[in-house]
């Protein structure tokens, strides 16, 4: 095992409402599964150099990008790149709401889901563990202790002063700075945007032509069937590499 401690951008991207989204009944909590997988997958799909996806747990997945000697360029980069996180996520949203593949409580709430996104730079250590890279050190538990934090909305980008130091000049989104208690850590200074909001309200579903809906049903329905009976493990993302 290695251990490299360098300056890194790190970009945990969480989806809102997860909790609420996932219920009791085994089937509408598998097709929730199936629903955040798809909406995971699509915002690591949108992700580019320099970002890499370091792990995904649950609903959520952490991003890092090292620092090459000029944070200035590597952060204006990663703030440019949040946009397109949350383009990916509204497309996968519209995508599934226009499908809707059963009346259940999580093909029926999916609308309700949403996406924060944090952004934070420091020194971390990497350690590399055959094909894994296991991030550490104060700034990674800095932004996971973020995640616990008293802003009243449920979709929004927020950036540490550490992150906004370097970055630049901000989007044109309604902003406001805040303090924020990080337990074991302290009080940490943030800059918090609102993107607008994800015009996602689920209306009279669409008429889909029946193969196209028959297909979702299949896909959908099956990986559920097949995880019931165990007969498939939970579903794993393809963006990360595997041990030997």
């Amino acid at each position: 095992m290695s251990i490299q401690v360098k300056q890194a951008a790190l970009v945990f991207a969480d989806i809102s409402g997860y909790t609420r989204f996932t219920k009791y009944h085994a089937m509408a909590l598998l097709h929730a599964e199936q629903i955040i997988s798809d909406l995971l997958e699509a915002v690591i799909d949108s992700s580019a150099h320099p970002l890499k996806v370091n792990k995904i747990e649950g609903d959520a997945v952490l991003f890092y990008a090292e620092s090459q000697g000029d944070p200035s360029a590597l952060c204006h980069d990663v703030l440019s790149q949040t946009a397109r996180l949350f383009e990916a996520f509204k497309g996968q949203m519209d995508k599934t709401l226009k499908d809707p593949v059963c009346w259940c409580s999580a093909c029926q709430q999916a609308g309700e889901l949403r996406l924060k996104v944090l952004l934070h730079f420091g020194e971390v250590a990497i350690k590399q563990v055959k094909t894994f890279e296991e991030l550490a050190g104060e700034s990674v538990i800095t932004i996971f202790r973020l995640t616990k934090n008293s802003i009243p909305a449920n979709e929004y980008i927020l950036l540490t002063e550490d992150f906004q130091r370097f970055s630049g000049n901000l989007p044109a989104m309604r902003s406001e700075s805040r303090t924020e208690q990080c337990e074991g850590i302290g009080k940490v200074k943030v800059t918090v945007l609102y993107p607008d909001p994800l015009q996602t309200a689920l209306e009279a579903p669409p008429k889909i032509p029946m193969g196209k809906r028959f297909w979702q049903y299949l896909r959908v329905n099956g990986h559920a069937i097949l995880r019931i009976f165990r007969v498939r493990p939970q579903q794993e993302h393809h963006h990360l590499p595997r041990s030997k």
